[in-house]
């Protein structure tokens, strides 16, 4: 945590290539190198993206490589029905939108109005689309079933220590617990919402224990009939249940990723 990160973008790919993105870049004299977690992320040292060649056009949204492995570990396919749900302010929405296609849908949710309004900002921007509406994660309106339900956790953001560094003195014990009992409580609401076979993802940018394994294991134990699988590691580790990312081996943010498939 003691060094700043990148720029991260993420190429929209549903606009252009990795290639275009990175030779546009070069022209600018912004010297991008690819990411070494995500393919489709490139980094700069720094900067204002929404000077950059290729921003107004939407060919990449800013997004940390520790993001884009969450996306990855759902695996969206064209067709599916996501549901994403604590989606502001709709970074990941966008790259499951992509990869979703028009032939799928995207329902991005979220309890907050006022962030839940950024969403269809920058989707327009990248030229994706969304069924946007706000509600309460643990109490949703929305019906399923869903192919795919990503549940990107409200938590203490410690590994967003790099760009808010103040963040490591915030979380108490009691502060913990209460979320952690709050990321259970969604991660079961939203698995309720999966079909037989579907793939639910539990994601956080943070490492305590109350937020993490033991979320898992309470997840596990409110909803058995979800079940842990393995999946990809970043940056070519083995396959794991849980993957942890850490600045200071990989680069990124550091999160926290499972991933559970309901039984049939």
């Amino acid at each position: 945590f003691g060094e700043r990160g990148p720029l991260n973008l993420r190429v929209n790919t549903c606009r252009a290539t990795v290639d275009q993105v990175m030779d546009a870049l070069r022209t600018a004299d912004s010297l991008p190198e690819i990411g070494s977690v995500h393919p489709e992320c490139v980094l700069l040292r720094g900067g204002d993206p929404t000077s950059l060649p290729g921003w107004g056009e939407g060919w990449f949204s800013v997004q940390d490589q520790a993001s884009a492995f969450v996306v990855e570990t759902l695996a969206p396919e064209p067709g599916d029905e996501v549901l994403d749900v604590c989606a502001a302010p709709g970074g990941k929405t966008a790259f499951i939108a992509c990869r979703t296609g028009d032939e799928g849908g995207v329902v991005a949710a979220d309890l907050h109005p006022d962030r839940t309004g950024l969403i269809p900002t920058g989707l327009r921007r990248l030229g994706l689309h969304a069924r946007v509406l706000v509600q309460d994660a643990i109490t949703p309106a929305v019906r399923g079933p869903f192919d795919r339900v990503l549940v990107d956790a409200p938590c203490s953001g410690i590994g967003s220590a790099r760009r808010r560094p103040e963040l490591l003195w915030r979380p108490r014990r009691e502060e913990l617990s209460r979320l952690g009992r709050l990321q259970v409580e969604i991660a079961a609401a939203g698995s309720a919402l999966l079909r037989p076979g579907g793939r639910l993802v539990y994601s956080v940018c943070t490492f305590p224990r109350a937020e993490t394994d033991a979320v898992c294991d309470a997840i596990v134990r409110h909803r058995p009939d979800l079940v842990p699988v393995e999946t990809p590691g970043p940056a070519g580790a083995d396959p794991a249940l849980r993957h942890r990312l850490w600045p200071h081996r990989h680069g990124t943010d550091g999160m926290f990723v499972a991933t559970f498939e309901k039984s049939t």
